[in-house]
């Protein structure tokens, strides 16, 4: 990562604003559309989640948007849940 592209970055986690509610399946959409629109396609890529919540569903829909967007191949995805209430 470039210090430019690192400035970018941090400025948009500024952003991030909890809400109260844990969408496991929205926040891996945002992630796979980045994933597909790279501009270099390496052969393997990795996604890094974290979680403090519950989402009954993320199992369910993490399987199926795998498929449709067919990035099982190459993108391994390590979970990370804290605080006492969180979906293993």
């Amino acid at each position: 990562m470039t210090k430019e592209n690192k400035k970018t970055v941090l400025l948009k986690l500024r952003c991030v604003k909890g809400r109260g509610a844990t969408n496991i399946r929205l926040g891996m959409i945002h992630t796979f559309e980045i994933l597909m629109q790279r501009r270099e396609m390496n052969p393997v890529a990795g996604v890094f989640l974290l979680s403090d919540g519950l989402d009954g569903g993320a199992k369910k829909s993490g399987k199926e948007l795998l498929a449709l967007y067919n990035v099982s191949e190459y993108v391994t995805i390590n979970t990370f849940g804290f605080s006492n209430d969180h979906d293993p």
